[in-house]
């Protein structure tokens, strides 16, 4: 990118408007019954029970914030405007060349695999692992040999459809590029949570702070431009600092993030095509069951070539009884979906006589079911009990 060109894209940023960064409560589940309305809920959304919050329970404190790389104090998570650039030493600049210093990170945080990572002033080294509700869902990655990545840029959208329930669950879709120890990932990101869908530009690792952009509001079926940019770089992919971006191309608006390479460390050769990261699971229901399709995705390394993917390595990790992902790619593009859940009929009342019918098992008489994931439900017009992932509201 021409220094001309970066400056026009700051003065336009200029008077763009600051926000805070999400910052997102992560709670779970404890009953599925008895439901409670949620004062977040989104519309059309269904209320959820009563919640615990996970985090307290696993040792992590309450007032700890979810981020695509774990959870981290709010003092660890420095915003950065439109308008200014994070540059060497830890200082934050603006356009007219004023700096100011950016705090340090003086709290351990837990990684996105359950991990508490002390700060230099503690003991460097130790971990202590913890359970938290946390897992990649499903990933399509590549790396490169020889030159690292410069460029990557996909066109993809906002899902159609909410999930069909509210319980304190957060959602992270991203393409993304890492360094080779995997320890530091640019990422633009398009989240849900508190029953709203955003998109925030990124840079984050395992050792220090979570550096942001300004999240913006989106709505479903947004499309979506994202793009993580090198400036300055050399043929092996090392460059002097980094664009990470994402726009909302239906109302043109945008989050975006410019970092000196200090705290990126490239060059960057792995590639993150499309990434599904998820928080406090409880039910299938948790999830869009709309797609997300990430488009046309272009890679350029730093010796000018482009890079097409002879093929994306796929992983599935987080699972649920009853939920099942499938992510196609062809190409340049990515798909990443939820298939409907199966009808459970492997599932029986206990000790009762049953029947099936479509989806249900009708249970005579019956109060609870032997698969401790299903719950025990009145059909509203026979009376019928039968065993289903959730009971429709009363």
């Amino acid at each position: 990118m021409r220094k001309q060109d970066l400056q026009d894209r700051n003065d336009v940023a200029r008077h763009a408007r600051a926000s805070c960064l999400l910052l997102v409560v992560v709670v779970s589940v404890c009953s599925c019954r008895h439901a409670q309305p949620s004062s977040k809920s989104a519309p059309g959304a269904k209320a959820a029970s009563a919640t615990v919050d996970r985090r307290t329970l696993s040792g992590i404190p309450a007032d700890y914030v979810a981020t695509p790389k774990g959870y981290f104090h709010p003092s660890c998570i420095v915003h950065v405007k439109p308008s200014e650039r994070v540059v060497k030493g830890g200082f934050i600049e603006t356009s007219d060349g004023r700096k100011r210093k950016a705090p340090s990170c003086s709290y351990p945080h837990y990684t996105n695999t359950g991990t508490r990572t002390e700060t230099p002033s503690e003991q460097p080294g130790r971990v202590v692992t913890e359970s938290i509700s946390h897992a990649f869902a499903a990933r399509a990655y590549r790396s490169t040999s020889g030159s690292g990545v410069v460029q990557i840029w996909s066109r993809w959208a906002v899902p159609d459809s909410h999930p069909s329930v509210d319980d304190g669950q957060i959602l992270f879709y991203f393409p993304g590029l890492q360094n080779r120890g995997y320890d530091r990932i640019l990422q633009p990101v398009l989240s849900w949570a508190g029953g709203q869908w955003k998109i925030d530009a990124i840079d984050a690792d395992d050792k220090d702070n979570v550096w942001a952009g300004d999240p913006v509001n989106v709505a479903e079926g947004d499309v979506l431009e994202s793009s993580i940019e090198g400036v300055n770089c050399d043929q092996m992919g090392k460059c002097a600092s980094w664009l990470v971006s994402i726009r909302d191309v239906t109302t043109d608006r945008e989050s975006w993030l410019h970092i000196d390479d200090e705290y990126v460390g490239s060059p960057l050769p792995n590639v993150e095509g499309g990434d599904l990261e998820v928080y406090s699971i409880n039910t299938c229901d948790d999830f869009s069951l709309s797609s997300v399709f990430f488009h046309n995705i272009r890679i350029k390394l730093g010796d000018g070539t482009d890079f097409s993917p002879p093929s994306w390595t796929i992983r599935y990790g987080f699972s649920l009884p009853g939920c099942a992902w499938d992510l196609q790619t062809s190409g340049n593009d990515v798909e990443l979906k939820q298939q409907p859940p199966p009808c459970p009929v492997a599932c029986s009342c206990g000790g009762c006589s049953n029947s099936q019918k479509g989806c249900e098992v009708l249970c005579d008489p019956c109060t609870t079911c032997s698969d401790s994931h299903l719950a025990c439900c009145a059909n509203p017009n026979t009376g019928a009990m039968y065993c289903a992932r959730r009971c429709p509201d009363r």
